[in-house]
């Protein structure tokens, strides 16, 4: 059964947690042990890959990650986008999607969260793993 088909629970990964993961941050223990316990199918999209070297580049600039554990961040990044999260393409839709989702001030979105909601919401995700306080689940569809 892949991510996607019924009756299966899928969990959509956000940065803030693919970067607790890689980096040392206080959250990083949290994230590790459920993504060590989590069983379910993880999601994320495109945008993942260009907010974690982002993410990346900025802890290196303002937050003393060394180039070398930079470099062992990516690697293993790659490694788990190879082995443990399946990336969605981002298209024109979800784009306009995003958009929507930040007409809604209550919602307190950036342009980048909204965007990995409009693919979490797109794919019937049960879940969104935005930060390590736990799982929450997406806002009903949009109309």
């Amino acid at each position: 059964m892949s991510a996607g088909d019924a009756g299966t629970s899928i969990i959509y990964v956000d940065t803030g947690v693919v970067v607790a993961l890689l980096t040392p941050e206080e959250r990083s223990p949290l994230a590790l042990d459920w993504f060590e316990h989590c069983r379910e199918p993880l999601i994320s999209s495109d945008w993942l890959m260009t907010e974690t070297h982002s993410a990346l580049g900025i802890k290196q600039s303002h937050h003393g990650l060394s180039p070398q554990a930079r470099q062992a961040a990516a690697e293993q990044f790659e490694r788990l986008l190879q082995s443990g999260i399946e990336l969605r393409s981002l298209d024109r839709g979800r784009f306009h999607q995003a958009a929507e989702l930040l007409q809604d001030p209550a919602l307190g979105l950036r342009a980048g969260d909204a965007l990995h909601l409009a693919v979490a919401l797109h794919s019937r995700c049960t879940q969104r793993q935005a930060s390590m306080g736990g799982c929450s689940k997406p806002p009903p569809p949009l109309a």
